[in-house]
């Protein structure tokens, strides 16, 4: 995957500027979506975020913030069963270890180190994720927990279980083991980038108004 800080848009809106760096510390659980077919086109890691019913919509709905998607950068960290331990594959955020977990409560915890504040970020196991908003201090290292009871308490899934009344393509196996942790930023944006847009269309201004 490539390194989105090398590719900044060089505007964007006022109102992701104040959505991004106002956005609390307000962080829980957010839906449980069923695993798709990955797109490339996105920043989002092997399936993360591919169910329309549970992705970066509800995200946004949960931090009352509007996300460029553009400038979204993860890292993510991966379950090495059957054998011990967990390897991280993708970087752009920082490096993203998992500190805790217990396969049989499906529970667990993860630090990352690295110079963005996560805003949201995903716990995946089988077919299915669970999205999160970002708990936790503000500063590097950043840390938070999962829980596997909230394996399909929202969304349109349901557990698998003898005699379930929804389709086959809304079952996920809630007692899967966790496959990987992925944690998602935003990058800043400058404070001279958005001098220099402010001062630029000053200029766009002044000209019109000599043109006319």
């Amino acid at each position: 995957m490539e390194n989105k800080l090398s590719r900044l848009p060089a505007v964007l809106t006022a109102t992701l500027l104040t959505t991004v760096f106002a956005s609390s510390a307000h962080a829980n659980y957010v839906c449980t979506g069923k695993t798709g077919p990955a797109d490339p086109s996105t920043p989002y890691f092997n399936g993360d975020l591919t169910d329309v019913r549970c992705g970066v919509a509800e995200v946004e709905a949960a931090l009352d913030i509007a996300i460029d998607e553009s400038l979204i950068i993860g890292s993510k960290t991966n379950n090495n069963e059957p054998l011990p331990g967990w390897t991280q594959d993708e970087f752009d955020l920082g490096t993203l270890e998992v500190t805790a977990w217990d396969s049989s409560s499906q529970t667990g915890a993860w630090e990352l180190m690295g110079g963005i504040t996560p805003l949201f970020w995903v716990e995946k196991y089988n077919t299915a994720y669970d999205i999160y908003t970002y708990i936790g201090d503000a500063t590097s290292p950043f840390s938070d927990s999962w829980d596997g009871a909230n394996h399909g308490v929202t969304g349109d899934v349901v557990c698998k279980t003898p005699g379930g009344g929804k389709p086959p393509e809304n079952e996920i196996n809630c007692g899967a083991d966790t496959s990987h942790i992925s944690a998602y930023g935003v990058v800043p944006v400058p404070a001279a980038v958005w001098l220099f847009g402010s001062g630029l269309l000053g200029l766009i201004g002044v000209a019109r108004r000599r043109r006319s």
